[in-house]
C-alpha cells in the first residue's frame, strides 16, 4: 500500500546517505529485530515477523526515518529562506 512505500522510500533515503546511516539502521535491526532480518522491506512484514513488539519497533523506525527526512527538508527550505 501507498503508507508502505512512502515508509520504505523514506527508510532507502535514509540509508542511501551514507555509511554511518547505514550503520545506524543496521544496527536498530539487530536490537530491535534480534538480526533476523537483513533488508525489511525485502518481503512482507507481516508474513515474516510474527511477533508484533518486532513489527511496531520496525514501523516507528520507519516512520521515525521519514519524519527526520520532512524536518531535513523543512530546515533546508528555512535556511534557505534565511539567506535570501
Amino acid at each position: 500500500d501507498s503508507t508502505r512505500e512512502a515508509l520504505v522510500a523514506a527508510c532507502s533515503s535514509f540509508i542511501q546517505r551514507g555509511d554511518e546511516e547505514k550503520a545506524l539502521w543496521e544496527s536498530y535491526l539487530n536490537q530491535e529485530l534480534g538480526g533476523i532480518i537483513g533488508d525489511p522491506f525485502a518481503f512482507d512484514l507481516r508474513i515474516k515477523i510474527l511477533d508484533n513488539a518486532a513489527r511496531k519497533a520496525l514501523k516507528r523506525a520507519a516512520r521515525q526515518a521519514m519524519m527526520d527526512e520532512m524536518l531535513a527538508k523543512s530546515k533546508a527550505k528555512r535556511s534557505m529562506a534565511e539567506a535570501s
